[in-house]
C-alpha cells in the first residue's frame, strides 16, 4: 500500500479496472436509467415506441465502456449474463413499484446493487487480464 498522497504502484490492474469505481459508475448509470424509466413508463405508448432507441443507446454505452475487452468471449458471456439478470431484476422492480410492495422494491434494489458489484468485479478481472 503506498503512503498517503502517493499514487499506487503500477500493477496488473489498470486504474480503470478498479471494481469499486466500476461498480459506482454502473450504479449511477442504473439509477439514472431507473429514474428515466419511471418517467417514461407513465406513457405506455411512448414507452413502447422508444424501446428500440433506448436499447440502441444502452448498447452504445456498453460498447464504449468495454470496447477494449468486449470482443473477448469471456467478456461477452459476462455481459450477456449481466444483461439477462438486470432485465429480470428491473422487471421485478417495476412490478413491485406498480403494486406498491415497498419491501419487495427495497429487496430488489439490494439485489440489483449486489449484481452490479458482481459484474464490476468480473469485468475488472477480465479487463485486468489484458487483451489477447
Amino acid at each position: 500500500m503506498p503512503p498517503p498522497g502517493m499514487a499506487p504502484p503500477p500493477g496488473p490492474m489498470a486504474p480503470h479496472a478498479d471494481p469499486v469505481a466500476i461498480a459506482a459508475r454502473m450504479q449511477a448509470a442504473e439509477d439514472e436509467r431507473e429514474r428515466q424509466r419511471r418517467i417514461s413508463i407513465q406513457n405506455e405508448a411512448n414507452w413502447e415506441a422508444t424501446q428500440d432507441a433506448r436499447a440502441a443507446a444502452h448498447r452504445r454505452e456498453i460498447a464504449e465502456r468495454w470496447a477494449a475487452v468486449a470482443t473477448r468471449a469471456e467478456a461477452r458471456a459476462e455481459l450477456e449474463i449481466h444483461a439477462e439478470r438486470m432485465a429480470h431484476l428491473n422487471r421485478i422492480l417495476d412490478i413491485a413499484y406498480d403494486s406498491h410492495d415497498h419491501a419487495l422494491e427495497a429487496h430488489c434494489r439490494v439485489v440489483i446493487q449486489r449484481e452490479i458489484a458482481r459484474n464490476a468485479r468480473a469485468m475488472a478481472r477480465i479487463e485486468a487480464g489484458g487483451m489477447r
